[in-house]
């Protein structure tokens, strides 16, 4: 069925995406099957609980509601000229996840794609949906947002929308669903839209304190003290290194160790120390603490800085399925821009 002309009446190009939904919803329901299939293994491999995948195909109504979304400012008053062309959240899939701290290792793991030899993200990447500056400057909806493409098996692409929040973010996007962004006036009244957006700021808030408290909930029992907050730094590399593995040299590390350790963790994608402790996990934690009573004659492998180096590159490959080379372990490598001995 050929599409109607642009400037089609409304009820001509109504009645085509009808039909095209129909005669195409079985294979968007695979589409939409495959797809999250795919990412699932994302989640199985991060091994956190609370993490769900879900995908959805939209309806006939929705479809049809969307791609005629009138525009005065465009061509024919519509904002899609060529609306199966353009949409590409047709088929989209969900990927909500407990804290920020996993929202930032999910984005990492599928920008590292494709996980499937069939798909890959486009170019463009994923960003903040609403990410031009008047959209960031209020709080309100948050969600990270990337189109996938997908190659089908006769040939050809499909798009596909893919879409990360925490649980917290999904749920202002479930509440305020009707309440702010699909209504039907073209605006709330003015204290309307401020008293949604506070809670929209009480909720943002609410998400990066509650990875704080759950990083200091495991801190304390850890028996770590501040070093597990504030932002990366020489002297807090320094403090949670030594609480990990013991002081070098009776308490007397080179403090230019930990400088090149901060390049390092900075090279990392790495700025705060909320993040070190999240990346070294309970394992890592218990594997620590028994070497730090192990007997240790190489003189590198009594290096704390060098030793948190290496934990947290471990942490990296189990995490984020990151290659690394024999030299990322090798304390040589480790000190190359230090000037003279590290011992």
């Amino acid at each position: 069925m050929t599409a109607p002309a642009p400037d089609a009446p409304r009820e001509e190009w109504e009645a085509f995406l009808a039909s095209w939904h129909d005669d195409h919803s079985a294979d968007l329901m695979l589409l939409s099957t495959s797809v999250q299939d795919s990412l699932q293994r994302i989640v199985n491999e991060l091994s956190v609980e609370g993490m769900t995948v879900s995908a959805r195909v939209k309806s006939k109504r929705s479809l049809i509601t969307k791609a005629l979304k009138i525009d005065p400012g465009k061509p024919y008053g519509r904002k899609y000229e060529d609306p199966l062309r353009q949409l590409e959240d047709i088929v989209a899939v969900r990927v909500t996840v407990p804290m920020l701290a996993e929202l930032d290792r999910v984005k990492d793991l599928v920008l590292r794609g494709p996980l499937d030899k069939n798909w890959s993200v486009l170019v463009g990447g994923l960003e903040p949906h609403g990410s031009n500056d008047e959209e960031q400057r209020r709080p309100g909806y948050q969600s990270v947002h990337g189109v996938l493409e997908v190659s089908r098996p006769g040939g050809g692409v499909s798009h596909v929308e893919i879409q990360m929040r925490t649980i917290l973010q999904h749920a202002w996007a479930e509440l305020s669903h009707d309440l702010l962004y699909k209504k039907v006036s073209d605006r709330l009244s003015a204290s309307l839209e401020r008293r949604l957006h506070a809670v929209a700021g009480m909720l943002e808030l609410a998400d990066k304190e509650m990875l704080e408290v759950r990083g200091a909930i495991r801190a304390e029992r850890w028996g770590l003290g501040e070093c597990t907050s504030g932002p990366v730094d020489p002297p807090r590399l320094k403090m949670f290194a030594t609480e990990l593995f013991g002081a070098a040299d009776g308490g007397k590390g080179k403090d230019d160790w930990y400088v090149v350790l901060a390049e390092r963790v900075a090279e990392m994608k790495v700025t705060t120390m909320a993040q070190v402790f999240d990346a070294v996990d309970d394992g890592l934690m218990e594997s620590a603490m028994k070497y730090r009573t192990a007997e240790r004659t190489d003189l590198a492998w009594t290096n704390p800085a060098f030793l948190l180096h290496v934990w947290l590159l471990e942490a990296l490959r189990k995490r984020d399925r990151r290659p690394l080379s024999r030299a990322a372990y090798d304390y040589h490598w480790f000190t190359e821009h230090l000037a003279g001995s590290s011992s």
